[in-house]
């Protein structure tokens, strides 16, 4: 195994480590000799460290003239790597009844998630008729006539609406990729192009002036979407000021790093993608496979939850109580909350403490503040609410004797009383499953009682459920 590492003699040309948004994610093509470690700057930000390992550097080689430097996009996983770029990095534009010829040699740069990259042949293709050609023999290999009948009704129906399209791809050969330490990406990272809002950042990922997977400085905006028209693609417009035609084929990240386009024209004041949506559209009207999925649990989390939470006073001091223990209904919480892409969101509930001998009943409503990963949030919270307070105390009972023993009967009376609550507390919230959360709470609330009630707990304790819609 040593010695084939040492026949694998790869470009001495490294990657410019310029320094980016987060630091420089920069590969190099080593010599594997003994004892030799890469020297490799990591991208900080572990989002953009692998959303990286979907970008794939393009070189086309025309049959004359220089070579075209690009990128594309790892969009599908089997027994091939699907990559998925512009058209015009892979293929010049004619003239004729042949509008589009291939480049004779197209090599694609894959990364390494130690930051080395690997180089390896590509196979480009056009979704044309020649593309469903060697689609077709493909599956009838497999013995797959129906659906081959069905790729040539569909891709005939919508030659057209795909031909709109600047769009290719590049099929590498995964057990090549494997066999050189390739190890595949997780697409979980397919964006929402409808929660863009002007002004978001963005980040276009390619190989702008032949720097591959270097993040470029923040300052990248969107604009707007163009939505697409009869026999036109749609488009993601955004503003850069570090865009080449080396991001051609590239991705476009939002800002939590998810995909939400591919870049395709790198001409003007602004720059082009085209929306994940659409890339998807053509690919699967084409045949081709789509493994891009959104992440499990949302990277910054859900927008709107509702808890129920029952709710304890451990540090209450039991006191008789006209009811029963097993009567009583227990202290619970019911809140709605809401938040926008910021942490600071708000909420509004109901809630009922029943410690001994007292029972408050109230409406309460808040602002609060959350920390985020995809599974866990840690958010402290401040309630303002107004309750109605109901007591019970013993209005001098009597005592009576029966059988030699003397037993004491308490006469029970019932107050009522109006009573604002204030608090504040922190919640923690662990997902167990998408949409499902468990959730621990402390919070302190403060209210009035009657003149009569006895002390009562302030501090509560709270397990609950945490369910999200959106």
């Amino acid at each position: 195994m040593r010695a084939r590492c040492l026949r694998w003699l790869l470009s001495a040309a490294v990657l410019s480590p310029t320094a980016g948004r987060h630091g420089t994610l920069a590969a190099q093509e080593i010599v594997a000799t003994p004892g030799a470690t890469p020297s490799i700057t990591r991208v900080r930000d572990g989002n953009a460290r692998r959303a990286a390992l979907m970008v794939a550097a393009l070189q086309a080689y025309p049959e004359e003239g220089a070579a075209i430097g690009g990128a594309g996009v790892v969009v599908a996983i089997d027994s091939a790597v699907w990559i998925v770029t512009a058209r015009h990095v892979v293929a010049a534009e004619l003239s004729g009844a042949v509008p589009f010829v291939l480049h004779p040699r197209v090599e694609v740069g894959l990364l390494l998630a130690d930051g080395r990259r690997v180089t390896l042949p590509g196979r480009p293709m056009l979704l044309d008729s020649a593309f469903l050609a060697d689609l077709r023999a493909a599956r009838e290999r497999v013995s797959e006539p129906d659906s081959v009948r069905d790729v040539a009704e569909r891709l005939a129906r919508d030659s057209s609406l795909i031909a709109s399209y600047d769009l290719a791809v590049v099929r590498v050969d995964a057990a090549l990729a494997r066999s050189r330490g390739w190890v595949p990406a997780r697409l979980d990272r397919l964006g929402s192009v409808s929660d863009l809002v002007r002004g978001d950042e963005v980040t276009p990922l390619g190989c702008p002036g032949g720097r591959c997977w270097e993040l470029p400085p923040r300052g990248d905006r969107f604009q707007e979407a163009v939505p697409r028209r009869t026999r036109l693609a749609g488009a993601l417009q955004f503003q850069s000021l570090s865009v080449t035609n080396g991001n051609s084929g590239g991705a476009l990240f939002d800002r939590l790093f998810e995909l939400v386009g591919v870049v395709v024209n790198t001409e003007g004041a602004l720059v082009e993608a085209i929306p994940v949506d659409e890339v998807t559209m053509v690919l699967r009207r084409a045949g081709l496979p789509v493994h891009w999925q959104r992440a499990r649990y949302p990277r910054e989390g859900y927008l709107a939850a509702l808890q129920v939470d029952a709710l304890t006073a451990p540090w209450a001091t039991s006191t008789p109580d006209s009811l029963p223990d097993g009567t009583r209904l227990p202290s619970v919480r019911a809140v709605w909350s809401a938040r926008g892409r910021r942490a600071v969101g708000w909420h509004a509930g109901v809630l009922r403490l029943a410690p001994s001998r007292v029972a408050l009943h109230g409406a309460i409503a808040g602002v609060e503040y959350g920390v985020r990963t995809p599974r866990f949030a840690m958010t402290v919270h401040a309630d303002l609410g107004l309750g109605q307070v109901t007591a019970r105390h013993d209005r001098q009972g009597y005592w009576l004797t029966t059988n030699g023993r003397s037993v004491y009967q308490p006469v029970w009376a019932v107050e009522h009383a109006s009573s604002t609550i204030v608090g504040g507390g922190a919640v923690l919230t662990w997902l167990v499953q998408p949409r499902t959360a468990l959730a621990f709470s402390v919070t302190r609330w403060n209210y009035g009682t009657t003149p009569q009630a006895p002390d009562v707990p302030h501090l509560y304790t709270g397990l609950g459920v945490r369910w999200h819609p959106r």
